[in-house]
């Protein structure tokens, strides 16, 4: 059930807000313990609505915040281009969350980082890659000089161990 408010502010225009709940006003009421009589009240169903939406705990708006952020935001004119820039950023997020899953148990520091910090502080670290062949990794060298890039190293070693990749410090 959507529920909306207009607000009269000291300048401009009001400002509107929308609340959009897939509960119904005598569920609502239900849950928040009113009592059966309260159900045709729309004022307690909009109170209710209200109440638990400030019991909410936010995460939502911390994660699109950290994404914001670590991410960037850029506008494009055509809606097609729009499209595509949140497709690739939704990838970007998702390639973000995993790489702090792959790292963490090893580099236990990793799990606690939000994106902007994994991204200025783990994923830019210099370093140097080496390929074989066939493409495929043959040593990674990062940088010595970072003060996260023992627990790092280590970490990418046990990524890398299936491919037999040398992952070690040095000078860059």
């Amino acid at each position: 059930m959507p529920v909306s408010r207009r607000c009269a502010t000291k300048t401009g225009p009001p400002q509107d807000g929308v609340l959009i709940s897939t509960l119904s006003g005598p569920q609502v009421l239900t849950l928040s313990g009113a009592s059966q009589t309260e159900g045709s009240d729309v004022a307690a169903q909009l109170c209710a609505y209200a109440h638990f939406y400030d019991l909410r705990g936010g995460g939502i708006e911390t994660g699109f915040k950290q994404d914001q952020q670590g991410l960037g935001r850029r506008n494009k004119k055509r809606f097609a281009a729009q499209a595509m820039l949140l497709w690739l950023e939704a990838l970007a997020h998702n390639v973000l969350i995993w790489a702090r899953g792959w790292l963490a148990p090893t580099a236990h520091v990793v799990s606690g980082y939000g994106l902007v910090r994994l991204i200025r502080d783990v994923l830019a670290m210099p370093g140097r890659i080496t390929l074989d062949a066939h493409g495929q990794i043959q040593t990674l060298v990062l940088s010595k000089a970072r003060p996260l890039a023992g627990k790092v190293v280590t970490a990418l070693q046990s990524l890398l161990a299936r491919q037999n990749a040398c992952v070690c410090l040095g000078e860059i």
